[in-house]
């Protein structure tokens, strides 16, 4: 996604979290296999994740503007991901 919107450039971060790998390393790969090269990849335990950040599911994702505020939060299924973050880019808020 961030490969074909190069108007993003510096100003969108897509992090992504897995609960389900035992180390660091086996999810490195596996972003790498899949060519997920401008995402950055974390391990968490899945009990910390869920309960601190109050994950119901996976997949969850969380949108963040440029303020700092949480703005959408949850399964991204009825989501255009990619029109959010250009809305949430020009200043505009999420319906």
């Amino acid at each position: 996604m961030l490969a074909k919107n190069k108007d993003w450039a510096g100003k969108v971060r897509i992090v992504g979290v897995s609960i389900d790998w035992n180390d660091p390393a086996s999810v490195a790969d596996h972003c790498n296999k899949a060519g997920w090269t401008s995402v950055e990849h974390y391990v968490a335990q899945k009990k910390c994740l869920m309960t601190d950040f109050d994950v119901k599911g996976v997949p969850h994702i969380m949108l963040i503007d440029k303020d700092g505020n949480v703005v959408f939060k949850g399964h991204p299924y009825h989501l255009d991901l990619e029109a959010a973050i250009n809305k949430l880019l020009c200043g505009e808020k999420l319906a």
